[in-house]
């Protein structure tokens, strides 16, 4: 990996938000230091701390003193999304933003090809593929994927994959408008993508399933902040005043 230096731009940021992930966090980012060697770009690994319980943050602390390009940030806990609208904002002099979660379902390996589109693209996404998910999620994914086409013009299909490259100069209008609790900011940002016609690129990668962290959350859990997540959106979208 490509560190960088005070008077370097910083041409890539990454955005990894970790919860309670101590069983494979160290194999995750081993996984994403190693594909992020190969870009030849000066670039930073930010990972966000939501708060865990477990022993992710002292994994993390011992894997920041052996890669000079890993920034760890321990934080209150805050939810998923408000946690990558963190990073966002806090990284908004990059160049470019790709965000992925660290629950490893989408393999550091597809990195690259997305990088290859950055020039061409403002906002390359993965439309995750063979995706195991339970009645409940696959009814409001949908729901929301009906809901963002409505608000904001058809776009991509997996309108909330967390595996996306940005480019700064494109989104940061909407970064700064989404409130800081925002349950599912990335509903909005695929949104604005499509009403501001910004260039997309949607590649189909392959799903793994979640071994570890919060999988058996129950379906009302899910229901609830599912129904927070389109609420905000529809009164986002209804009052916002982003160009």
């Amino acid at each position: 990996m490509i560190d960088i230096d005070q008077n370097e731009t910083l041409v890539l940021a990454v955005v990894m938000p970790v919860y309670n992930q101590e069983d494979t966090i160290e194999n995750v980012i081993e996984e994403w230091v190693d594909a992020l060697s190969g870009l030849g770009a000066p670039l930073l690994l930010h990972v966000y701390n939501d708060g865990s319980t477990d022993g992710t943050g002292a994994i993390l602390d011992r894997l920041a003193g052996t890669h000079d390009a890993l920034r760890i940030h321990h934080k209150a806990n805050a939810g998923h999304g408000p946690t990558i609208l963190q990073g966002y904002r806090e990284n908004a002099h990059a160049m470019w933003i790709f965000q992925v979660d660290s629950d490893d379902e989408v393999s550091a390996a597809h990195l690259e090809t997305f990088w290859r589109h950055r020039h061409t693209y403002d906002f390359v996404i993965a439309n995750r593929r063979g995706r195991q998910a339970s009645a409940s999620r696959k009814l409001l994914s949908g729901v929301a994927r009906f809901l963002v086409h409505f608000l904001y013009g058809v776009g991509v299909h997996d309108v909330n994959a967390p595996y996306r490259l940005l480019r700064l100069a494109a989104f940061k209008p909407c970064f700064s408008a989404i409130p800081k609790r925002f349950f599912a900011p990335n509903l909005v940002i695929t949104g604005y993508a499509a009403l501001h016609d910004l260039k997309t690129l949607e590649r189909d990668v392959p799903h793994r399933s979640r071994v570890t962290g919060d999988v058996t959350r129950s379906t009302w859990h899910i229901v609830k902040g599912s129904l927070l997540a389109l609420g905000q959106t529809i009164a986002f979208r209804l009052h916002s005043r982003i160009p």
